[in-house]
């Protein structure tokens, strides 16, 4: 059976055979369940329910709730072992869980004496490839730039607001807060000292390299965090949206 090796954020190789992890002179050797959930975040999946059967179910082996969380602590601990952020092993509330990081397929070079077969019918094809069941699976590429694609409509939205905080001070200045910027609506009654409490009680991690600038408005029973790389003041601001319910 031919090698199945994946390059995991351009750097480290995931040798999915061998069950290894390789960067640099540091090797990691990782257990089969951390094997099958990369193969599982390579294939696109992402909802809980899904990695659990592809890690498990397959085997015909049923795990608690219990069992899936330490799985993710575990590849976590061993993402910071290879030097890997642990934090691109990203929690979705009531969702699943999403590698940010890109993972792809190191494809062999092919012999002088062969020539290459079209990529239809490549010998690379493996059971791990998207069966058409899961066509409506999220594609690798989507997952991997989940940031730009998914949130186009804020940026309009934001683009509405830059207007507002030109025109008439939609935003209130910022307050500076270990590192972040806190912005709120200025008409709001909220204090900035409750929109920081309010952000340092949400459950879904908050990921620095994604902005430093934080906007916060609420609307009934919801807080909304709007994270930014930059400011909207901007003509183009990168941003993505923090949404927790009460």
């Amino acid at each position: 059976m031919s090698e199945r090796k994946y390059l995991i954020d351009n750097r480290v190789i995931f040798d999915s055979d061998r069950m290894l992890l390789i960067h640099a002179d540091k090797t990691v050797s990782i257990s089969e369940s951390e094997t099958n959930l990369l193969l599982a975040f390579y294939k696109g999946l992402f909802k809980k329910d899904d990695l659990i059967h592809w890690v498990w179910g397959r085997k015909g082996v049923v795990v608690s709730d219990a069992s899936y969380y330490k799985l993710i602590n575990q590849l976590r601990n061993t993402f910071d072992k290879i030097g890997l952020p642990p934090s691109s092993v990203v929690t979705r509330p009531k969702v699943g869980v999403e590698l940010v990081l890109s993972i792809k397929l190191i494809k062999p070079a092919a012999s002088p004496q062969t020539l290459p077969e079209p990529l239809e019918h490549s010998a690379e094809t493996f059971d791990e490839t998207p069966t058409p069941d899961e066509h409506n699976k999220p594609s690798i590429a989507y997952r991997r730039e989940w940031l730009f694609l998914a949130l186009a409509a804020l940026l309009m939205i934001a683009g509405f607001v830059a207007n507002l905080w030109d025109s008439n001070s939609y935003f209130s200045a910022p307050v500076t807060h270990y590192g972040y910027y806190f912005y709120k609506v200025k008409k709001d009654k909220t204090s900035v000292e409750d929109v920081i409490a309010a952000y340092s009680e949400l459950t879904m991690p908050v990921i620095k390299q994604n902005g430093r600038h934080i906007y916060y408005i609420r609307v009934p029973d919801t807080h909304i965090f709007v994270q930014c790389l930059n400011p909207l003041t901007v003509a183009e601001p990168k941003c993505i949206t923090l949404k927790e319910r009460y």
